[in-house]
């Protein structure tokens, strides 16, 4: 599927003069590239998170340890630093709106698509819950007994 993500790109960047050189990379070392920025362009999947603090500062604060395009903006840090300590709903919102504008504006990265999660489960499994931010916990899922 990522070949063929990757060729779409590529065609679409050529039609508006931009030339993208595919490098295919094995799997195991795709991330090690991309966190060396020596590519910019990889399959990462970042999941939605149900608080805006919990992906945006590891992505984008100058000390996040997942900002792998090397974004630096000093009002971008001092809102996520303000956004996690502020506790009322409103106020929050009004942190991650503007923080949303900048970032969108700089565009340090952006996401080709977010994909659909799909999941099944035998009538035997209990306790799991599906967390809206994709990634499946299993400390609570039992098996039920024949």
């Amino acid at each position: 599927m990522f070949q063929q993500l990757n060729q779409l790109v590529q065609e679409q960047l050529a039609a508006v003069g931009i030339k993208l050189k595919l490098e295919p990379v094995a799997q195991s070392e795709w991330y090690d590239r991309l966190v060396k920025r020596t590519t910019n362009m990889s399959p990462n999947r970042w999941t939605q998170r149900p608080d805006p603090d919990g992906l945006l500062y590891i992505l984008f604060h100058s000390t996040g340890f997942a900002k792998t395009p090397g974004y630096k903006n000093e009002k971008v840090d001092k809102l996520l630093e303000e956004g996690r300590n502020v506790y009322d709903q409103a106020a929050r919102k009004k942190i991650y709106d503007e923080l949303q504008e900048i970032i969108a504006k700089d565009i340090p990265m952006f996401s080709l698509f977010y994909s659909v999660e799909y999941g099944a489960l035998r009538d035997s499994v209990q306790g799991f819950a599906w967390i809206p931010d994709q990634i499946p916990r299993f400390r609570d899922l039992w098996k039920r007994g024949r």
